[in-house]
């Protein structure tokens, strides 16, 4: 057997250019092995940062093969050159939405498998206070 793979309809709202506030939509149909919402996981998304108000949306498409998606995660653990391949998509977001094609393809979302539900996540800035310690030696 192949890779597990979803066939969908994925969109993101791209984080506005500087001193802009036009909404702009990314828009891909496809079949995907792997979409991220990342907007703390520094492994995978190098560029994420837990207070810029977006997050880092990753699709590997399905054309990936095997082999090609695991050198990519030997990149993933060796810095992150892994968004840099053209194969696959990555945009600074704040709005995520996916809706599988068939409404029997099973997604995981971290660790909850979703059975054929369309998903969308929003990123809500300032929603929580978090109070973080720079090193824990003295």
């Amino acid at each position: 057997g192949g890779m597990e793979s979803c066939t969908g309809d994925l969109a993101a709202r791209l984080v506005p250019p500087p001193g802009t506030k036009r909404d702009v939509w990314q828009r891909l149909e496809g079949t995907f092995v792997a979409i991220g919402a990342l907007n703390t996981e520094k492994i995978s998304a190098p560029f994420v940062h837990m207070s810029d108000g977006c997050m880092d949306i990753i699709a590997v498409p399905a054309a990936v093969g095997r082999m090609d998606f695991f050198s990519m995660g030997i990149k993933l653990a060796n810095g992150g050159g892994h968004v840099r391949d053209r194969r696959l998509f990555h945009w600074k977001a704040t709005q995520m939405r996916f809706r599988p094609e068939d409404p029997t393809d099973k997604y995981n979302v971290d660790g909850e498998v979703l059975e054929g539900l369309p998903i969308s996540i929003t990123v809500l800035p300032s929603l929580a206070r978090l109070i973080t310690v720079k090193s824990w030696d003295r």
